[in-house]
């Protein structure tokens, strides 16, 4: 770089001149001449007003000093509360960073979590309470000493009111919100309000700011404009509104100033705000959803109307997602297919940032404040009660297993003694299933958790009571004895037994298997079933006796890394989340299109040179690591190479084993080519290798999505087709394909292929598995047993398939058995995959969007078809997602509003 000619020198120093003397606070209109680019959590992307949604019908987390009781009873738990100090905090943080705080306080509506300590504040109606009563001049009052405390600890001009989702059924009339904005008004503050009060009132106080969040976004910003009000645009930037895909782009297409008005109207709209509301994000993954999705937003309301072109955004934004990550915000691949390098020191700075901070909650808040954005508990409908959407089970299972018998004696565990006692067969696998569930049992009653347990007050101190008072206290549990009756197998496989019996009585406490793959998942349920004592004092276990199996075989989870590559330490995590949720197949799609990080001891040219990055290459050791993590776990690991497409990382390397394209795709290298036999011949040592390296008896040979059109254009394959009489590209991928699948069948190993291979006729030896991922899988099934093939199910279970909200319940209403067939074609079903595609996930949020979500599927495929009814998985679903969490595997929040300790 130094003998570059546009080489100048080193830059020492850094002079920053401000042509007026600093404010103490930034205000509205800020002078944005100059930038600060200073300081450790700067606001990355320009953005300048944190809008903290802090209170909503759920919880009520802001610590008032006026009124305490607020918090105490309304949020959901004491540690869930910000204080004076931590408020203080935040307003600091962001001041520094020229960030403006703009509180809102939701009044009439989103009020009912102020009920559960000022009942007489809200209208009874239903049997319920609905919105702020708006008749009892007592209701004004006491909204008079709240604004009066946050406007004196909210420096900011601008306090939004809310307005929105008012339950206008439970008032007897309608009432008018402009007492409140005058109230605010009277504090010397400035009104926002959601755009229902501007249309539901009939005037606003001028300088009243509206927010406009649904509807006709243009006809809405022209109506507000045109009476003289100022006017905020959120309604196309709502970042829980959720796309397959890096979806900014929805994003960076609107415009809040693409509305017929004139110079002077356009004038008044002040600029927008992207929505984070969060009813299924918490600390877990809502950086994550926000990064950088809201870069988009960002950019719109900085840079000038002309800079609209996403093509050339797209690339700035691949960087800038980069560059967010190093500098510790975890945002998600924008744009596809790619790679992010951080410094090793990332970790420290990261650690370095949120030492210090008050809380979770703070930590998270804290960075947050580098967005514009909503932050919020969130609502699902106009009358609503206070605290979680679904309420917990505590001490369910998940899956659900097949034969369960609870009655309500329990056991208390003693902690300093209870131990893992083995009475028969032991080996490696259960000696360190004995370490991990040990640890994984007593920590749900670690000191952090007992002390949180302890601090719950408010609503949550009904009926508490001393466990060992409770007449259903029957003995203290300290031993577990593991009964394993057969010698362990060494590796797992399609078929094994995983069936066990627990019983917890009286007079014993054991778990029996006949293999050491049904301790495992016997050691997984009866964790599952240890809870904390309502006091917090203890752990506790029902009595119960389980006898239970899967219903499907195979279970499996496909993580693609070559689209992005994943670390070995994040799908050693993975893996976790896996046996927790009992699934036995990892499914690694190693290598594809966009990279081939799989490092092959034959042929390292192929990684060397076909990885995104030297670091990104999962060296002999790092495969052998997972398959012992996953051995371990009771999980196999199948290996896919897909072939013949899905192959340009290949060509980097070795071009000679790729199609030569013409034509329009001159230039360009398609999927390999079949005429050549030295293509058969680098396979066939490669294969070698990966049946020595992988021991499942499975290999996934891919077949699917072949570009034909390649083929097409090249004369020599055509000479071939011709010669050899194949009359079309189903064909000449026929003889691809059976040639490949003879060499694993020489190898002694088992074929899987996607479904295009079967359904372009390729001739398929018996026992070829072919596995489903797109269109009519009810045929498809039908089709495929009824010509004597196993098959695995994948198409309703691509978790890279989003939809706004908790979605588990698409994945949790399809069964594999949901077709038309006899008994014997059923059985052909082996199971089903949930398929973690790579295009936009990486470390930074691979795990939040695979689970609970795979949990879904997890029940599907393991517990009995009986087991169906969503609403009742629905509590379960919330206990294992707080379950999960509290064993390091981020999972984010499946139901709505809710809380985890």
């Amino acid at each position: 770089m130094v003998d570059d000619s546009n080489f100048l020198g080193f830059l020492d120093e850094v002079e920053i001149h401000l042509k007026e003397p600093c404010e103490e606070w930034p205000y509205f209109e800020m002078d944005e001449s100059f930038l600060l680019q200073i300081l450790d959590g700067m606001a990355y992307n320009k953005l300048n007003v944190f809008h903290w949604h802090i209170v909503d019908d759920q919880s009520f987390p802001y610590h008032s000093v006026k009124f305490p009781e607020l918090s105490e009873k309304g949020a959901y738990h004491p540690s869930m509360i910000y204080s004076p100090e931590d408020v203080q905090t935040v307003l600091e943080e962001s001041r520094l960073r020229g960030i403006r705080v703009m509180p809102e306080f939701d009044t009439p509506g989103h009020t009912r979590s102020w009920g559960e300590s000022h009942p007489e504040l809200l209208t009874p109606c239903f049997g319920k309470l609905g919105p702020i009563d708006p008749t009892q001049e007592s209701t004004y009052a006491f909204l008079s000493e709240l604004f009066q405390e946050v406007a004196g600890v909210f420096p900011d001009r601008y306090f939004h009111l809310g307005g929105d989702e008012v339950a206008f059924d439970c008032w007897q009339s309608n009432s008018d919100i402009t007492e409140v904005v005058d109230l605010v008004d009277s504090l010397n503050k400035s009104s926002l309000v959601w755009q229902e009060v501007y249309e539901n009132a009939d005037n606003l106080p001028d300088g009243t700011v509206v927010q406009v969040w649904t509807g006709d976004q243009k006809q809405l910003l022209k109506q507000i404009t045109g009476d003289g009000l100022p006017a905020l645009l959120s309604a196309c930037w709502y970042l829980d509104h959720l796309s397959w895909g890096g979806d900014w782009q929805k994003f960076y297409n609107c415009e809040p100033r693409a509305f017929p008005g004139t110079q002077e109207q356009k004038k008044l709209v002040m600029g927008g705000e992207a929505c984070m509301w969060g009813e299924v994000v918490n600390d877990r993954n809502i950086l994550q959803r926000i990064f950088p999705r809201v870069s988009a937003v960002a950019e719109k309301l900085w840079s000038q109307r002309n800079v609209n072109d996403t093509v050339e955004a797209a690339a700035r934004l691949e960087e800038h997602a980069c560059r967010m990550n190093r500098r510790g915000i975890p945002a998600q691949p924008p744009n596809g297919p790619g790679y992010s390098l951080r410094g090793k020191g990332d970790k420290k700075t990261v650690t370095r940032r949120l030492l210090g901070l008050v809380s979770v909650n703070m930590k998270y808040v804290l960075l947050l404040l580098n967005t514009w954005f909503l932050y919020t508990n969130g609502a699902y409908s106009y009358i609503v009660d206070p605290g979680p959407v679904v309420k917990a089970t505590k001490g369910e299972i998940w899956p659900k297993p097949k034969s369960q018998t609870t009655n309500a004696k329990f056991a208390m565990i003693n902690r300093s003694a209870f131990q893992f006692q083995i009475s028969n067969h032991t080996c490696d696998i259960l000696e360190k299933a004995i370490e991990r569930y040990q640890k994984l049992t007593l920590d749900v009653g670690n000191s952090a958790r007992r002390s949180l347990f302890r601090s719950s007050r408010g609503r949550n101190d009904q009926g508490r009571k001393s466990p060992r008072s409770d007449g259903n206290f029957k003995k203290t549990l300290e031993v577990m004895q593991l009964n394993l009756k057969t010698p362990c197998e060494s590796l797992p496989y399609l078929a094994m037994d995983e069936s066990y019996d627990l019983v917890i009585d009286d007079t014993q406490a054991s778990i029996e298997s006949f293999s050491v793959w049904g301790m495992l998942r016997g050691l997984e349920s009866f964790s599952q079933m240890v809870v904390l004592s309502d006091d917090g004092s203890m752990l506790r276990v029902n009595f119960t006796r389980i006898s239970d199996e899967p219903r499907f075989s195979h279970r499996g989870l496909l993580v693609d890394t070559s689209r992005h590559f994943v670390s070995v330490p994040t799908l050693i995590r993975i893996l976790d989340g896996m046996a927790y949720n009992k699934l036995n197949v990892f499914h690694w799609h190693i290598v594809d299109d966009h990279s081939f990080p799989y490092q092959s001891e034959r042929f390292p040219e192929l990684s060397d040179k076909g990885a995104f990055h030297p670091s990104m290459v999962y060296s002999p050791d790092d495969v052998q690591r997972v398959i012992e993590e996953a051995r371990l776990r009771g999980i196999r690991v199948m290996s896919e190479f897909d072939t013949p497409g899905h192959t340009r990382s290949w060509g980097v390397s070795h071009p000679e084993l790729l199609t030569e394209c013409f034509d329009q795709y001159r230039g360009k290298l398609g999927p390999m080519d079949p005429t050549k036999e030295m293509t058969y011949a680098f396979l066939e040592e490669l294969f070698r290798e990966i049946v020595h390296v992988f021991p499942d008896q499975y290999v996934h040979l891919g077949g699917d999505e072949v570009g034909f059109e390649c083929w097409a254009s090249n004369a020599e394959v055509m000479e071939y087709m011709k010669v050899n009489r194949l009359y079309s590209f189903e064909m000449l991928e026929e003889k691809f394909i059976q040639r490949i699948v003879d060499q694993i069948d020489a190898l002694n190993r088992s074929s899987l292929v996607w479904q295009e291979v079967y359904v372009n006729g390729v001739r398929l030896p018996k026992g070829t598995v072919v596995h489903i991922w797109t269109g009519n899988r009810q045929d498809l099934l039908n089709r495929i047993t009824r010509d004597g093939l196993p098959a695995l199910l994948s198409s309703c279970w691509y978790l890279d398939h989003l939809s706004t909200g908790g979605d588990w319940r698409k994945f949790y209403n399809c069964d594999p058995h949901d077709f038309v067939g006899t008994q014997a074609q059923k059985k052909l079903v082996l199971g089903g995959e949930a398929c973690m595609w790579g295009e936009v996930v990486n470390d930074q949020n691979i795990l939040q969007r695979i689970f609970p979500r795979v949990s879904a599927t997890a029940e599907k495929l393991w517990s009995q078809e009986a087991v169906k009814n969503a609403d009742q998985a629905a509590a379960r679903l919330e206990e294992h997602t707080c379950r999960m969490n509290l064993r390091n595997v981020p999972a984010q929040p499946p139901n709505g509003p809710g809380f985890c300790v």
